[in-house]
């Protein structure tokens, strides 16, 4: 009999069915019995002997089978140890929950000594196997623990292809060795090589090239790509034609994706990195994910000023900081020669990264650093892609992370810049847009509206003009998106000379209706700088005939502090011809009584940003207290922009605040009807 040196375990408390069980079994040939009648008695057993199986009576005098079976499960597997329960209690709940404890199989009382039998033979037949296997793997295990590369086999008649263990191993699969379809070898490789591998595997099969040999990528079970070379030969029938075609596979990934220097993943393995985790998403695997790009500022006029050698010190030096500060779990690559990227798996808002980001990535290691001796101290920009969900291509996020980046060294108030859709125009774009402009600054496409400003009570005090353009086929295009391509190309100086002239008539109109309503336009960057910027102001104000105390500049606070030295000088001539002067978006900036005192000025407009969440940030409150009180002792007035609700308005007006502009009084209002308010 095949099991008959098996050592069984019978543990039941019942004589006459132990005695059953034990005389059927030794019938059919189970000499190797053990008897126990309680849990303490079986106990003592399973402590000093090995067994094959044990039948396991549900109940017993000092305490349950399960008891008994949970205790041994803490031991030995299902397959190292199975035991099959013993109960007259043939409910469905009963025998699920013994199974779900580890039990391998469930007989019913009263005993049926056929099924019993025919049970207990396949359960050891079953462990038999498993036991046969392993020797076997064990056995081909020793005799390939050396070998560095997977093996494969192909028929070519009949598709069939032999994979080792090892070739399992690279593409991360469990299981051994195995026989696949042909399809399974070729369905791994990267989309984008399958084309180069097809041709040159046809390429030897039809007798062009004696060894085939190629690089390739091949799909992890994780969903990565590992790089590998694929080497063989084909054995050929006397007419030349392949009938089979066998050789190896070795993993390069190392060499191909890691960078040299940093040893973090290379632009190339991050873009596959970054494919696959669209494919999580994609999938519901992972929620969401979002991308991190790091400059370093300065770099390549570090590289050429100490040498490369320097160079690549300190890209190892901020690589080493920059990975003890980034989760395990997340990916860092070097993705030029001065830039590193990294992924956040299920982070949080954008708000909350871009704070993360600036709190522990850029801040820590905005330090001096001493490689050979030299201190130098670094800053960094950096690019935040959160909303990765409308993209379908790795190259998309890469691309608009540049825009992001770029976007960050341009400003002089902040080294982090969060992607926006406006900021994507493309070069085929920004070109269009360039000559769009071109042909509305021809053809007078702009026109204003115009937003007002009041007191508490509603009072209109003021207005500011706000530049809109309607293209003839795009519609009403956003300011945001033609602006900054004006501003950069200088086209924004000839439109802001249209525009002031159209301004200055409704200005005309203004007085002629109500004096001592402010209207306010807001001057560039560019235009500020703009050496003729006075004289093309006093002559559009002169042709117009109106007075230059009825208009207020505003100027926001990053362009006064690009050189605080000429903007005092330039806003000394303004006020001198009679303008007011604002500065806009204030308390984003340099903040500070001391430069303050120096700037000839009428008027502070509080940024919309200390605005927004003022009924429930404290610090708001906070900022904007100490802006009402620089601006008293200065005697200048206040003005809050982006005031939404009145309850926004009623903690505006506890801390002082002079005027008010917002949806909650007034939104933009094309000229006709903002006219239609004044008395």
């Amino acid at each position: 009999m095949q099991f008959a040196g098996a050592k069984l375990l019978v543990v039941e408390d019942d004589s006459v069915s132990s005695a059953l069980i034990r005389e059927s079994l030794k019938a059919y040939g189970y000499e190797n019995l053990y008897l126990a009648e309680d849990l303490a008695s079986a106990h003592q057993l399973l402590a000093v002997n090995r067994f094959d199986l044990v039948l396991l009576d549900v109940g017993l005098p000092d305490g349950t089978g399960g008891d008994l079976l949970v205790s041994i499960r803490k031991r030995f597997s299902a397959v190292a140890l199975p035991v099959i329960m013993i109960s007259g209690d043939v409910s469905s709940t009963h025998i699920v929950n013994f199974l779900e404890l580890g039990a391998n199989d469930y007989i019913s009382k009263p005993l049926d000594i056929p099924v019993l039998l025919a049970r207990v033979k396949n359960v050891l037949t079953i462990r038999q196997l498993d036991k046969d296997i392993g020797n076997a793997n064990e056995r081909y295990s020793l005799a390939a623990r050396g070998a560095k590369d997977g093996l494969w086999d192909w028929s070519i008649q009949t598709g069939e292809i032999f994979l080792s263990s090892r070739w399992m191993q690279i593409i991360g699969a469990d299981g051994g060795e195995c026989t696949k379809d042909i399809s399974y070898f070729i369905e791994r490789i990267h989309e984008d090589d399958v084309l180069n591998f097809n041709r040159d595997l046809r390429n030897h099969l039809n007798g062009v090239n004696d060894y085939f040999q190629h690089e390739c990528r091949m799909q992890h079970t994780d969903g990565s790509f590992r790089w590998t070379l694929v080497r063989g030969t084909a054995i050929r029938h006397t007419n030349g034609k392949a009938y089979r075609m066998a050789g190896s596979i070795s993993d390069i990934t190392a060499r191909k994706v890691l960078d040299p220097l940093t040893s973090t993943l290379n632009r190339s393995a991050f873009l596959d990195k970054l494919d696959m985790l669209i494919k999580s998403r994609t999938s519901k695997l992972i929620k969401h994910f979002a991308v991190v790009v790091i400059s370093v500022d300065r770099y390549q006029l570090v590289s050429d000023s100490y040498g490369h050698h320097f160079g690549d010190r300190v890209m190892l030096e901020v690589t080493n900081r920059l990975s003890a500060l980034v989760s395990p779990k997340d990916t860092i690559a070097r993705i030029e020669t001065d830039q590193l990227a990294f992924t956040l798996e299920d982070a949080g808002s954008e708000e909350e990264i871009v704070a993360w980001a600036r709190r522990e990535i850029l801040r820590p290691i905005v330090i001096p650093l001493p490689p050979e001796d030299r201190s130098l101290h670094l800053t960094f920009s950096a690019a935040v892609i959160n909303d990765t969900d409308i993209y379908r291509y790795s190259h998309d996020i890469l691309r608009d992370a540049n825009i992001a980046l770029h976007d960050a060294m341009k400003k002089i108030d902040d080294d982090i810049s969060a992607f926006r859709s406006s900021l994507q125009i493309s070069l085929k774009d920004r070109i269009e847009m360039l000559e769009d402009l071109h042909d509305a600054i021809e053809q007078d496409s702009f026109y204003f509206c115009y937003q007002p400003k009041v007191d508490f009570e509603g009072n209109l005090c003021g207005a500011e003009a706000l530049i809109r353009w309607k293209h003839p086929v795009k519609g009403e295009v956003s300011p945001v998106e033609f602006i900054p391509i004006a501003e950069e190309t200088g086209l924004i100086v000839p439109l802001g000379h249209n525009m002031f002239k159209k301004f200055c008539k409704v200005v005309k109109q203004v007085e002629d209706k109500q004096r001592g309503i402010l209207m306010s336009y807001n001057l560039s960057g560019r235009q500020f700088l703009d050496p003729s910027l006075l004289d093309v102001l006093m002559g559009c104000i002169k042709e117009a005939g109106v007075s230059a105390d009825s208009i207020e500049l505003e100027i926001t606070e990053s362009t006064l502090m690009n050189d605080i030295e000429s903007a005092v000088q330039v806003l000394k001539e303004l006020t001198k011809h009679g303008f007011k002067v604002s500065i806009d978006d204030f308390g984003t900036g340099y903040s500070s009584l001391a430069y303050l005192k120096k700037l000839p000025i009428h008027t502070l407009k509080i940024d919309k940003s200390f605005v927004d969440d003022l009924l429930n940030d404290a610090d708001d409150i906070a900022i904007i207290s100490a802006i009402t009180n620089m601006a008293n002792a200065l005697g200048l007035t206040t003005v809050a922009e982006g005031v939404e609700v009145e309850q926004q308005a009623e903690k505006l007006h506890e801390l002082e605040i002079d005027m008010f502009q917002g949806y909650c009084f007034y939104k933009p209002l094309e000229e006709s009807a903002f006219l239609a308010l004044l008395k």
